[in-house]
């Protein structure tokens, strides 16, 4: 990978880790990119150059783990499957912390968006009367509520388990 590319994803990252780091302490709209950028340890124009505002920084980090979540599935009856819930279930945990932050702070539909937005790319061109829309949108409803659950509750069980639940409930075998 060239030397900027990596520069580039350290000081995202280093931006992120600040951001939830803030955002964990205090209200979105008290967090300024000063104290961003001096939490990351960047300059001010690093930021910009990565990220138009606060928002854009939540929303980077869940696009993040989405494209974590891509297992290749490239229709819907692929994701309709337990191999991807299992692995729906195992990135929550493993984002648990950027999840509950974002949950915990009145911001969860942003969770559920994103969720809608990644499986809507996976569907691809749908007619807006598609009856096949509505499940979808039971699908990443049903999965938001569960994982949320899950990870609120202290992730007593593993994901495996919750995934199985969770395919047995809606029917995937």
């Amino acid at each position: 990978m060239d030397k900027r590319k990596e520069e580039n994803k350290r000081v995202r990252a280093a931006i992120n880790r600040a951001f939830f780091n803030l955002f964990s302490k205090k209200k979105m709209e008290d967090i300024t990119v000063t104290e961003i950028v001096s939490e990351a340890g960047v300059a001010r124009a690093s930021f910009y150059r990565n990220y138009n505002s606060k928002d854009e920084v939540m929303e980077s980090a869940l696009r993040d783990m989405l494209q974590d979540m891509d297992d290749g599935s490239e229709d819907l009856a692929q994701v309709y499957k337990k191999d991807h819930v299992h692995r729906c279930f195992e990135l929550f945990g493993k984002y648990e912390h950027i999840l509950m932050e974002i949950h915990s702070s009145g911001f969860g539909l942003k969770i559920l968006e994103a969720l809608n937005s990644y499986y809507e790319q996976v569907a691809g061109d749908m007619p807006a009367n598609s009856k096949e829309r509505f499940s979808l949108y039971v699908f990443a409803g049903s999965l938001y509520n569960t994982a949320m659950t899950w990870l609120k509750d202290g992730r007593g069980e593993a994901a495996h388990e919750v995934a199985e639940v969770f395919c047995d409930s809606i029917g995937i075998s």
